[in-house]
C-alpha cells in the first residue's frame, strides 16, 4: 500500500459525518507490555478523552487498565483485563475478557472477541464486542524497523444496558510508525457510530495518539 492510498482511508471517515451530528475529540494513549516469560504478559494502558465544546477543548475522562494474557499457541492469546474509568467525579469499575487470533499467513490479520462488564455511578453495562484488524505495510511485504505502515480496523458492539440493547460500529484507520520491535507510534481516527438502527444516528470522532513500549 502507498502512502497516498493510506492518506485516502485516513480521511474517509470525515466525510462519513459530514452530514449528521457528531462530536469530535482526542483520545491521547500509552500503552506499555511487559513479557514476564512462558506466554505469559502484562499490558498497563492509560488514555485520556478530551472533546472540543465551542471552540475549546473539554477534559472528559481517564481510563486507567492492566490486563493479564497468555499466548495459547503461535496465533491465539486469552486475556483478563480490569479498568477503572474517572468521569464526571464517579469511579467506574470493568471487568474485561478477550480472546485474540491473528492470521498468519498473507495479509496480517486479526480478530478480537471481548466480553466486558461496566459498573459504577449507578450504572450495570455489559458488552459483547468484535473487532477485526488488518496492517498493511507501506513499504516492501513486511513491517521492519524505522518503517511505517497502515492498519484498518472495524469493530461492532452490542450493548445491554438498564434492560435495553444498543450496537455501535467503529471504524478505526491508523497510520503508523514502527521504530523498532519494542517501540512504535501511530496517529489514528476513531469513528464511532451509535444508534445504528434508530433515527438521528450519532457520530463521535475522536483522534488518536497513540505510544506503545515492549519489555
Amino acid at each position: 500500500m502507498s502512502i497516498k492510498e493510506a492518506l485516502f482511508f485516513m480521511m474517509m471517515p470525515l466525510a462519513l459525518c459530514s452530514q449528521s451530528s457528531y462530536k469530535v475529540g482526542f483520545l491521547p494513549k500509552i500503552n506499555v507490555g511487559i513479557s514476564v516469560g512462558n506466554g505469559y504478559g502484562i499490558n498497563l494502558m492509560h488514555q485520556n478523552r478530551e472533546q472540543f465544546d465551542q471552540r475549546r477543548i473539554n477534559y472528559v475522562l481517564s481510563d486507567f487498565a492492566i490486563f493479564g494474557d497468555k499466548k495459547v499457541d503461535v496465533r491465539n492469546k486469552i486475556a483478563l483485563g480490569y479498568l477503572i474509568r474517572i468521569r464526571d467525579g464517579y469511579t467506574f469499575h470493568r471487568m474485561i475478557q478477550q480472546l485474540v487470533i491473528n492470521n498468519l499467513s498473507g495479509a496480517k490479520m486479526s480478530h478480537r472477541l471481548r466480553l466486558d462488564e461496566t459498573f459504577g455511578g449507578g450504572l450495570e453495562v455489559f458488552r459483547l464486542r468484535y473487532k477485526n484488524s488488518i496492517l498493511f505495510p507501506l513499504n516492501g511485504q513486511s513491517v521492519d524497523d524505522k518503517e511505517a505502515y497502515f492498519k484498518s480496523g472495524l469493530e461492532f458492539l452490542n450493548i445491554l444496558s438498564e434492560n435495553k440493547y444498543s450496537s455501535e460500529m467503529r471504524i478505526v484507520p491508523t497510520l503508523g510508525y514502527n521504530l523498532n520491535n519494542k517501540t512504535k507510534f501511530e496517529l489514528s481516527i476513531d469513528h464511532r457510530i451509535s444508534q445504528l438502527w434508530e433515527s438521528g444516528t450519532k457520530h463521535r470522532m475522536w483522534f488518536g495518539f497513540n505510544f506503545y513500549k515492549k519489555y
